[in-house]
């Protein structure tokens, strides 16, 4: 199951007659799920079983955490419920609060023992979770606690790159501060400057090279963050790119340059601005061909064919 799959069921209200007994969920993960404090109250009175696991390995604490409900946490904490309880994909509690981004919910679950370097089966901290959805308070409170700005997942990432991919300019600024290295690379070669330039966020791009990320960083298809910002058109990051020094005519290992993949791609937009910036129109890559040679918009075709 995603991230974001868990996310939304998280968010969705279960229907009050469920029982949940076909994938092993009680009546307290339930309560848990829905924030119902009063009802998780009134079970764990009854006698129910705070360290009950449900088929993927959930604890009512889990669906608490996800859900956000920090009274519902503090309830279910101080009835014994275990803060490093992992699923089957290795997700504590604690993982599943930073997703949500309740930052009591997380300094809850930190006062109460939960490791912030816990990995799940990917090797996802609390701090990758926060970080890819740009929760930027819950970043604090997690550095704060210790989190390790340059734990690696599998994918030899760190929480950086996923701020700069998928979350917000002020999480790439507070990692950035903490000690994030902007020059980390994952397994592939790519830096949080290459996400950000794919992903075209402009703010974070500039934050990342006046944090000194280098702008010809490689990955190991030799493309750099301008060869992803032109193939994917992001026509405002190209300028920030060859401002701070991106070389227009790098070429990656099959010698193409941003030109040849803005030409390919379609990218209408995009094609004059690297023109204007002094792209090689004459480049040409391994098999031979020049960036006209590639061009099937008419818009494009007549601009390259002008000059």
């Amino acid at each position: 199951m995603t991230r974001f799959m868990i996310l939304l069921i998280g968010a969705l209200l279960i229907p009050t007659g469920a029982t949940g007994a076909e994938d092993g969920e009680t009546r307290l993960h339930l309560a848990a799920g829905k924030g119902d404090v009063e009802e998780v109250k009134r079970l764990l009175n009854a006698g129910a079983d705070v360290k009950a696991r449900d088929e993927d390995g959930r604890t009512a604490l889990h669906g608490a955490a996800l859900r956000g409900t920090v009274e519902t946490v503090r309830v279910l904490v101080a009835a014994g419920a275990d803060v490093e309880a992992r699923t089957k994909e290795g997700i504590t509690p604690l993982h599943d609060a930073a997703l949500r981004g309740t930052v009591e919910t997380v300094e809850v679950l930190v006062a109460a023992g939960a490791d912030v370097e816990a990995r799940d089966e990917d090797g996802w901290t609390a701090l990758h979770e926060a970080a890819s959805m740009g929760r930027v308070e819950t970043v604090r409170v997690l550095v704060a606690a210790g989190a390790d700005v340059e734990a690696r997942a599998e994918s030899g990432r760190t929480a950086l790159y996923w701020a700069a991919l998928m979350g917000t300019v002020e999480t790439v600024q507070v990692l950035v501060k903490a000690g994030a290295d902007v020059e980390a690379r994952d397994e592939d070669g790519w830096t949080a400057l290459h996400g950000a330039a794919l992903m075209g966020r402009v703010e974070t791009v500039q934050a990342l090279v006046d944090a000194g990320a280098d702008v010809e960083a490689r990955n190991k298809d030799g493309e750099t963050a301008l060869h992803w910002a032109a193939s994917m058109g992001r026509v405002e990051t190209v300028p920030v790119l060859v401002k701070a020094g991106a070389d227009v005519k790098a070429r990656e290992k099959n010698r193409w340059t941003a030109l040849h993949w803005a030409t390919f791609m379609g990218r209408v937009e995009t094609v004059p601005v690297l023109v204007k910036a002094g792209a090689d129109m004459e480049a040409r890559e391994k098999g031979g061909r020049k960036p006209l040679d590639f061009a099937t918009n008419e818009e494009i075709i007549n601009l390259l064919e002008r000059r």
